[in-house]
């Protein structure tokens, strides 16, 4: 009996970005199936990095 192991979901972390931009992200990235993790500090972008090991990130060169 074979068992079904269901993908993970990929996990994106995204730093900085006005509110409209991170809704506007979250939206589309859910969309598409992945996790949306948000940092507004650099400090919180590390964290999140050590806890929850994103698979990729979005860095807002605004800020």
């Amino acid at each position: 009996m074979a068992v079904k192991i269901a993908p993970s979901q990929p996990k994106v972390l995204m730093l900085g970005a006005n509110a409209l931009v991170r809704d506007n992200v979250r939206i589309l990235l859910g969309s598409m199936g992945y996790q949306y993790l948000v940092a507004r500090t650099f400090k919180e972008a590390l964290a999140l990095l050590e806890q929850e090991k994103p698979d990729a990130a979005i860095l807002d060169p605004q800020q």
